[in-house]
């Protein structure tokens, strides 16, 4: 396992078709800059073998890149790493042509290299890969990258990569005894102890929708033995929409109709409360005796069927007055889904004598009409 973190050095994201400079002190991703600098060649500045970026080891003055692993003392570890050096713009515009540098371990030097970069260009840079391995001597080692090349033009870096030798084992150290410590050494070898994980059974998909996201608790009890409490709050799918209103005056009577923009999507399966407010209105001719109602309801579109026990009424009127009168009502349900569903509101217009002069499902900012869901079990 490569232990070092970003080491094609891709993030962050250099200028494309050119560079990104870093003075020295300050962090270039997980590695911190040194000296004088580093320029961090961007996606199609030059060729490069692995990823889109590398790094140059000199800005205006030799710099460097470092970075701090955690290690296991008595192992030995391989350093890997492709070499280059920048050639210039031109032929000859490079500085110096055998561009150098050194591989530090905890400040000593442990590799030096030299790449000559005679008959290379920024398209063909002649990449080589180079190794050489040390062995740890404390539980954390800085592997450091330094140019020893005069001026701004200096060796170039990529595909950095550290990685315990398997052939090797470390030095049989004494296991703490602390009662923190869960190590146990055997015959065979350091036990180490297991953990299990468990959840969810069942045939539902491992995978969590993209529109739900889940908030982690921890609580940290102790410090030797320290106790990790974590819990999980899944944060529910939730959406509504707001109908524009609509009038249903032409609309006949006993026809049910969808009120136009009252209209949700249940994407995920699992189950899911349902509800509309629905804002009615309506009126009728002066000195007629009218005897009309208006109701509404929620309808499944995609079994185009009716949600059972939602019909409600919105507005009643019995009398020979001419204002108009409105009223809102509200209506829900417990839907289960197991594949995308669409649920929409309707209403009818019923009369029973007379007849309507004017009938509307309003929306305005005294009240909107409107249809919302909030996802409650898988």
């Amino acid at each position: 396992m490569n232990i070092i973190a970003d080491g094609g050095f891709e993030s962050p994201p250099a200028t494309a078709g050119g560079f990104t400079s870093y003075n020295g002190g300050t962090s270039l991703g997980p590695w911190r800059v040194l000296n004088g600098g580093v320029d961090q060649y961007g996606a199609g500045f030059v060729n490069t073998v692995e990823g889109s970026q590398a790094v140059e080891l000199n800005l205006l003055n030799p710099g460097g890149v470092e970075q701090t692993l955690l290690t296991t003392p008595g192992q030995t570890y391989t350093v890997s790493y492709l070499l280059s050096g920048f050639p210039g713009y031109q032929p000859g515009d490079g500085g110096p042509a055998v561009k150098t540098g050194e591989v530090l371990i905890n400040g000593q030097a442990a590799d030096t290299f030299s790449f000559d970069v005679t008959g290379k260009s920024m398209t063909n840079m002649g990449w080589v890969r180079r190794e050489f391995t040390f062995v740890a001597n404390s539980s954390s080692t800085t592997v450091s990258f330094v140019s020893t090349t005069p001026g701004n033009y200096g060796p170039a870096i990529d595909d950095v990569q550290v990685r315990a030798d398997c052939s090797t084992t470390p030095s049989q150290q004494p296991i703490d005894p602390a009662s923190c410590n869960a190590l146990t050494r055997t015959g065979q070898g350091l036990l180490v102890p297991r953990t299990d994980y468990t959840g969810l059974t069942g045939g539902r998909p491992p995978a969590i929708g993209t529109e739900r996201s889940v908030d982690i608790d921890v609580r940290v009890d102790g410090d030797c033995p320290r106790n990790v409490t974590i819990g999980a709050r899944l944060t529910p799918v939730f959406g509504e929409a707001v109908s524009p209103g609509v009038d249903v005056s032409p609309v006949p009577v006993d026809q049910w109709t969808a009120v136009p923009g009252a209209q949700v999507s249940l994407d995920e399966p699992g189950v899911y409360e349902v509800t509309a407010v629905i804002r009615g209105q309506f009126n009728s001719p002066a000195g007629v005796d009218t005897d009309a109602w208006m109701t509404g309801r929620l309808f499944n579109v995609t079994t185009g069927q009716e949600l059972p026990n939602t019909e409600t009424l919105i507005i009643y009127r019995r009398e020979t007055q001419v204002p108009a009168i409105g009223t809102t009502a509200t209506t829900f349900a417990y839907v289960t889904v197991t594949s995308p569903t669409v649920i929409r509101v309707e209403v009818v217009k019923r009369l029973l004598r007379g007849r309507f002069l004017n009938a509307y499902v309003w929306s305005d900012r005294e009240g909107r009409t409107k249809i919302g869901y909030k996802k409650i079990n898988d």
